[in-house]
């Protein structure tokens, strides 16, 4: 919120007055033109103004901001609405699409990863796969303490040589050798 408010309210729109809210009890809450607050402090107090308190309504990270309690904050108030994402979702029980009327699917703009590489905002990645120590070499049984001896006999994994040789452990993929 202070990113927002200092280099967002303050240093474009620097004539008008702004506040971070963090409470009802604000001595600023109800006098300023532009609030920086985050979702959850807004959804226990929103009921504390009018639905039509606020003209404009900018969410960042929108895609959290429809579960339950905060899609009721959303619901409330009346002024225009505008939602930040860059992982918009199109779930049953929560679609980010529906909750901006965008019953198409798509958003109302998008802004590509690639423009933004494009256009200086994001530099690109570049991906850097690496093994650990573990993943080259494998577990070796006669290295197992006789505590993880006994989990993996738990287990009903056969510890002798031929039992460890070339096995693959549930979704972590581990090689283990003897």
């Amino acid at each position: 919120m202070k990113q927002a408010k200092d280099d967002g309210f303050e240093k474009f729109i620097p004539s008008e007055p702004c506040t971070r809210l963090h409470s009802w009890d604000d001595p600023n809450a109800r006098t300023q033109h532009l609030y920086a607050v985050t979702l959850q402090t807004l959804s226990n107090i929103f009921e504390q103004f009018s639905p039509a308190f606020f003209d404009l309504i900018i969410l960042d990270e929108v895609h959290r901001s429809i579960y339950n309690k905060f899609n009721e904050v959303l619901e409330y108030f009346d002024g225009r609405q505008i939602g930040l994402t860059a992982t918009p979702a199109n779930y049953i029980n929560r679609d980010t699409f529906l909750a901006f009327d965008c019953t198409d699917g798509k958003p109302t703009y998008l802004y590509s990863y690639e423009q933004a590489i494009d256009d200086k905002w994001l530099v690109n990645y570049n991906l850097y796969s690496a093994r650990t120590k573990f993943q080259r070499q494998g577990i070796h049984g006669v290295d197992l303490t006789e505590e993880e001896r006994n989990a993996l006999l738990e287990k009903g994994l056969d510890l002798t040589s031929s039992g460890l040789k070339n096995t693959t452990r549930s979704a972590r993929m581990m090689r283990c050798k003897a």
